[in-house]
């Protein structure tokens, strides 16, 4: 699925969608644990619904939370032009989104679902790793879309670190509009296997580039398409269209889980005391490095800098398993100002972000 590939408002984004929580080594917490969902009603523990804002093309809906609704064991997303486009963050019209809260890695997807038909349409089922809720983790995906054009066929495909590019279409010898089916994801470090009614119907084995490998959430979706004409079709809006769920399960795969997921480095805090000692004055400066789920880490190469007083003092010092490093300054008859900054961190994989940085630079004096 084209899912952020083009002009998505990432800032907006970011400020409408809570980071899922998510273990420091960023693998999904609950990995271990099977579960199924009837859908006879919200489970607000486990899902979310994506509601105010808008993926930008080629989507040309806006989510809202009031188009995902449960009736009778089915959960229904509901494409309209309803309250749009003052009320559909500036889209033509509102779609439905539904997705869970925690990230799950390889194992068994499974949904039994009934599409929506309709020339510019796509309903879906899918694995997202998400990294506009969770910065510097890898764009994996794995996707099962009915295309409404022609609701006879699934397209499948998947995204390593943002590469796409490996659809299949497969022909399923049923209208997918016209009743309910079940359509199964199995997904290993080995390869991706798609079932359709229990039967396999495509397999993926990275002869067409590396397999995912970073846990997702699971994630359903309804949206008509803009721009992209010549893959869905035209989209002419014609009254409310329809995608139903009626049951969601996941088994992880035991014995086997993705690697950790590495992501962005910030400094959450700068503490810098000044000590006497002989008529002569020294500074000791203690950086806390936390990942971006909040997390300390441990072994990051801390870079500093000491200026002021002295510019003299330890400039390079490993972080513990508090995510903690303690730097020294040189002694000097001065006492202060003694200004400390970190100029860089470093961890094999992962990236410093300075602008998620609480403190830079710390100053103190005796």
């Amino acid at each position: 699925m084209l899912r952020f590939a083009f002009g998505l408002l990432l800032a907006a984004y970011l400020g409408l969608v809570a980071l899922a929580p998510v273990s420091a080594a960023g693998r999904p917490k609950d990995a271990a644990q099977p579960w199924s969902d009837p859908f006879d009603s919200q489970a607000t523990s486990r899902w979310s619904k994506a509601d105010g804002w808008s993926n930008g093309d080629p989507f040309n809906v806006g989510w809202r939370a009031d188009h995902v609704t449960f009736a009778d064991g089915i959960m229904t997303l509901t494409l309209d032009d309803s309250p749009c486009p003052n009320g559909c963050s500036g889209e033509p019209y509102a779609s439905g989104e539904y997705r869970t809260n925690d990230f799950y890695g390889y194992g068994r997807y499974e949904v039994r679902m009934k599409a929506a038909a309709g020339s510019g349409l796509v309903s879906s089922f899918f694995t997202y790793s998400d990294p506009y809720a969770r910065p510097g983790v890898p764009w994996d995906e794995i996707d099962i879309e009915i295309l409404g054009k022609n609701p006879t066929k699934m397209q499948t495909n998947y995204f390593t670190s943002g590469v796409g590019g490996h659809e299949s279409t497969i022909d399923l010898g049923f209208d997918a509009s016209a009743a309910f089916h079940t359509y199964a994801i199995e997904w290993s470090s080995a390869r991706i296997a798609w079932y359709v009614d229990g039967l396999l119907r495509h397999v993926e084995e990275g002869a067409r580039g590396p397999l995912p490998s970073t846990p997702g959430r699971v994630m359903m979706n309804l949206w008509a398409g803009r721009g992209v004409d010549s893959w869905l079709g035209t989209f002419q809006y014609a009254g409310p269209v329809r995608a139903e769920y009626d049951l969601v399960q996941v088994t992880p795969q035991a014995g086997e889980s993705p690697p950790p997921a590495a992501g962005l480095l910030h400094v959450h805090d700068i503490n810098v005391a000044v000590q006497k000692a002989g008529g002569r004055y020294q500074a000791v400066a203690t950086v806390q490095v936390l990942d971006a789920n909040g997390a300390p880490m441990n072994g990051v190469a801390v870079r500093g800098a000491w200026s002021g007083a002295t510019a003299k003092g330890d400039a390079s010092v490993k972080t513990d398993a508090t995510g903690r490093a303690t730097f020294y300054s040189g002694r000097t008859a001065s006492p202060g100002p003694f200004n400390f900054c970190v100029t860089n961190l470093i961890l094999a994989g992962w990236t410093y972000a300075p602008a998620q940085n609480n403190l830079t630079c710390v100053t103190a004096s005796y």
